[in-house]
């Protein structure tokens, strides 16, 4: 009897570290990012670009947000400004729920003043000829629209700096340009699928990131999910468990 009672202890723990680990992979974010690398920008003269899009969402959840942020250490041109992302994906029903990014008013010597956060009044919307084909923007195009007047051309992306010494008049002073907004600009959508479950499925694809002042498109390269290694960390574990409880039992 007492072996049988410690057999079913073993396989007790067992099964509570197994709905443990699926509790966790369930709870924990995925993360990908999309990341251009240091680029020319769509405008030559504008120099070099660089920004990401961060797409976060909860395992089985039907939301998730992107978070854009502006890489380029020293922005000098509003060609340089992050001003768009384009995605596909096959999730239905995607909508902009809401959003937020710190605006940063820029003056004619590069000095920043920073205000609080504010909705960043960035237009969402699909874009023909793939419906599966949507664009987040400030500079749009297509059929997406365009955000009201009293923001565009502002609320471009740049980098988070305490000044902005080289900025030239397209920034520094250009009061249809400000205020811009820091990096880390948040959008929330909803959508009406779920999202993956399983973290090495990438529900988003085809990202692209625009910058300056016209449409163009910046091509991305995707890094792993983030919760990846933890996963594989936890189910190395139930493995090892595994392999104990089997060499008790041989002993035994």
């Amino acid at each position: 009897m007492k072996k049988k009672s410690h057999a079913a202890l073993r396989k007790a723990s067992l099964l509570a570290s197994l709905l443990f680990t699926a509790a966790s992979l369930q709870a924990a974010s995925i993360v990908w990012t999309f990341d251009t690398g240091a680029t020319t920008c769509p405008n030559p003269s504008s120099g070099t670009c660089k920004g990401e899009a961060v797409f976060n969402y909860t395992p089985g959840a039907s939301s998730f947000t992107i978070t854009l942020n502006n890489l380029l250490p020293d922005i000098k041109d509003a060609g340089e400004l992050l001003t768009d992302v384009q995605f596909t994906t096959t999730l239905a029903g995607l909508a902009l729920t809401s959003s937020s990014g710190i605006p940063v008013n820029i003056d004619g010597s590069g000095n920043a003043t920073v205000g609080s956060a504010i909705t960043t009044g960035w237009a969402f919307g699909s874009i023909g000829p793939n419906p599966n084909t949507w664009l987040l923007c400030v500079i749009c195009r297509g059929n997406t629209g365009d955000p009201s007047t009293s923001t565009a051309p502002a609320h471009g992306i740049v980098p988070n700096e305490a000044s902005y010494p080289n900025a030239n008049n397209s920034i520094a002073g250009n009061g249809p340009h400000n205020p811009v907004l820091e990096s880390g600009a948040t959008f929330n959508f909803s959508t009406t699928s779920v999202l993956p479950i399983n973290p090495s499925i990438d529900p988003f694809s085809n990202v692209f990131i625009s910058f300056g002042t016209t449409f163009g498109e910046v091509g991305t390269t995707a890094s792993a999910p983030e919760p990846l290694t933890p996963l594989l960390a936890g189910a190395g574990l139930i493995a090892l468990g595994l392999i104990g409880r089997r060499r008790r039992t041989i002993k035994a």
